[in-house]
């Protein structure tokens, strides 16, 4: 809830203001993320549910997540969970 308030008022201003550094930095100041690093890490996390419970391959699901490629995802995943995509699905069977 709280963080849906905060993405409404972040709007509003950059709809108000109209600069892509204003509402970065504004972004910034309140989710404490950039954008960009906060969408990477929204789409790691949704991955971990896919890596659980969905029958799909590494590739499959970094399209599915958004990555436009498995090795960048696979990539970003190692460096935020520590271990690639295949071996975090492997210890979750």
């Amino acid at each position: 809830m709280i963080l849906s308030i905060l993405f409404e008022i972040i709007i509003i201003n950059c709809t108000l203001f109209r600069t892509v550094c204003f509402c970065c930095k504004l972004f910034e100041k309140h989710i404490g993320t950039t954008p960009n690093a906060y969408l990477i890490h929204y789409r790691l996390h949704q991955s971990t549910w896919y890596l659980k419970n969905a029958n799909m391959t590494v590739t499959q699901i970094a399209h599915a997540v958004g990555f436009s490629g498995s090795s960048y995802y696979a990539e970003a995943f190692k460096k935020r969970y520590g271990k690639t995509p295949s071996e975090y699905k492997k210890s979750n069977l």
